[in-house]
């Protein structure tokens, strides 16, 4: 009955793709079948990784383990606009379960939390929600690892994506603040981002803890044109 009523509805209100704007032809799919396959060829996770390693190699801290999307594919723009603009958490849990379902698959470390990159509060206040954060709570759920909710403060509320690389790490002097303390003796940290661009959050964000504490950091998507 709920799949008559679910198809009946679709008929009359489509779903569209929100990536390309064409109509869904299947209620229950999050992406248009073209964009599917698209966005399929872009979860080359490994070559990613390796990508993202580069920009980090000279951090001792922090062990990246992948990206699911580059952001220089249109596609991947309107899906983060569509999530940020519309407040599509149902799209975002559809990413935020494949990045966990490939994570989980890889031989991890057993993590003691899990955490988030921060909004500012300008930016929560805006859009309603942290989409980081908000991912975070899938993976968790879906890694079984404890989510430490509101585990860092960002005080900074200028627009980082807006700056060159220079600039980010020139501003970024005390923006974060680790609120639990408690996470300065755990030994393997999850950190969940959105958009892995110049990679100044999360090395600043590495900088709050010892080196003995390994940051392990997946995104939804990163910048190539920074590797």
């Amino acid at each position: 009955m709920q799949e008559l009523v679910r198809g009946f509805t679709h008929l009359l209100f489509p779903k569209k793709c929100p990536a390309c704007e064409q109509v869904i032809r299947e209620a229950q799919h999050i992406l248009c079948a073209t964009c599917y396959l698209s966005e399929a060829q872009q979860l080359l996770f490994e070559s990613n990784r390796q990508a993202l390693t580069r920009l980090f190699k000279s951090s001792q801290n922090i062990k990246i383990q992948g990206s699911l999307l580059r952001f220089d594919k249109p596609e991947t723009r309107k899906i983060i606009y569509t999530v940020k603009s519309q407040k599509s958490l149902e799209l975002l849990k559809f990413f935020s379960k494949r990045l966990g379902h490939l994570l989980k698959e890889k031989a991890l470390p057993k993590f003691d939390a899990a955490i988030a990159v921060p909004s500012s509060m300008t930016t929560l206040q805006k859009r309603g929600f942290n989409q980081s954060a908000e991912m975070v709570k899938t993976i968790s759920k879906f890694m079984h690892i404890d989510y430490v909710e509101k585990a860092l403060s960002k005080i900074s509320t200028q627009k980082q994506q807006q700056k060159s690389k220079v600039q980010r790490l020139a501003s970024y002097k005390d923006v974060f603040h680790l609120k639990n303390k408690s996470l300065l003796k755990a030994k393997n940290i999850l950190l969940i981002d959105d958009v892995i661009t110049t990679g100044s959050t999360i090395k600043k964000i590495a900088e709050l803890f010892s080196n003995q504490t390994n940051i392990h950091a997946a995104s939804l998507a990163y910048t190539p044109k920074y590797c």
